[in-house]
């Protein structure tokens, strides 16, 4: 498990390579606007045994321009703008607020897995592995009230949107060659009137290495 005290270090402004030097793991964060300060060949001339992830959100759009060629949805804004129904939408025909200005990605869309793979993978060249943020098997991040057009209650959602996305992509990026630490290590109760516990089970066994958010990168 990555934690952050216990081996994992979000890349900062502040950072120096005497701290990456005393870490086994640093992630780098495209959201932040010093996470390519240094490369990971720095990284790893400063220690040798670390390892170097890059973070990747896995479902919402990328909310703000950064400044860089690309944001932590590695599928660009014009691909989105191209493919509508790359987006949850509900009864109504809106799209539901993720929150910060972000839309929720509908995982289960035609072509969209491929999409993201081939985004993703060139964006892991020179890096150990890859952390995969927004692990919501249920849309979750979308209050339960709101009912989605494409699937009859979240737990369709799992089965026929998620899972078979979030499988298709673990082992695109294994067999390229990457590791994969997913955020899916927190205990998760029963979700949308059914047990979701086979469900994260079967999540956290795709992932070489799981992260608790509260303790990955200084988060509370």
């Amino acid at each position: 498990m990555l934690r952050n005290g216990y081996g994992a270090y979000m890349l900062r402004p502040e950072t120096t390579l005497a701290e990456i030097a005393a870490v086994d793991n640093v992630v780098a964060n495209p959201q932040t606007a010093s996470w390519r300060r240094f490369t990971p060949e720095q990284i790893r001339a400063a220690n040798p045994k670390c390892r170097v992830w890059r973070y990747t959100a896995l479902g919402r759009t990328n909310p703000w321009d950064i400044g860089e060629p690309e944001g932590q949805m590695p599928v660009p804004p014009a691909e989105f703008a191209a493919r509508p129904e790359w987006l949850i939408v509900d009864v109504d025909g809106n799209i539901p607020d993720y929150g910060y200005g972000m839309r929720q990605v509908d995982q289960g869309a035609p072509a969209f897995t491929e999409a993201y793979i081939k985004y993703l993978l060139p964006l892991l060249r020179g890096y150990d592995g890859v952390v995969l943020d927004d692990w919501h098997p249920f849309a979750e991040k979308i209050p339960t009230s709101v009912r989605l057009a494409r699937y009859p209650d979240r737990e369709t959602y799992c089965w026929e949107a998620w899972l078979p996305f979030i499988s298709t992509l673990c082992s695109a990026v294994r067999g390229a060659g990457y590791k994969i630490a997913g955020n899916c290590a927190g205990s998760v109760p029963p979700y949308d009137g059914f047990n979701s516990h086979e469900i994260w089970e079967q999540n956290r066994a795709l992932c070489d290495t799981v992260i608790y958010e509260s303790f990955a990168f200084g988060f509370n």
